[in-house]
């Protein structure tokens, strides 16, 4: 989707926080929409797609119930912060 097509729908800097949720709802559809949900108790895991959704997609999971969330990140800043979030690195 592109901007242009939300321009009749928002003016101004609206048109740009519209825009900017377009990443993290992609991320909770995914989760949860597509994949059926996660119920309490689940396992989920993330690939560390080395991008800020990835924090955004362990929240969705941990507070939809994940009882282990695993995280598979190279990069140990991130895998830090996702550990904070909850995960198993």
């Amino acid at each position: 989707m592109s901007l242009k097509e939300l321009e009749g729908r928002y003016k101004g800097d609206a048109l740009f926080q519209a825009g900017s949720l377009v990443e993290l709802l992609g991320a909770y559809n995914a989760l949860i929409e597509c994949a059926g949900g996660i119920h309490p108790g689940d396992n989920a895991g993330d690939p560390g797609r080395r991008s800020e959704v990835v924090s955004l997609a362990l929240a969705i999971m941990k507070r939809s119930g994940a009882g282990k969330v695993i995280l598979v990140e190279p990069e140990e800043s991130r895998a830090k912060l996702g550990v904070q979030l909850g995960a198993i690195w």
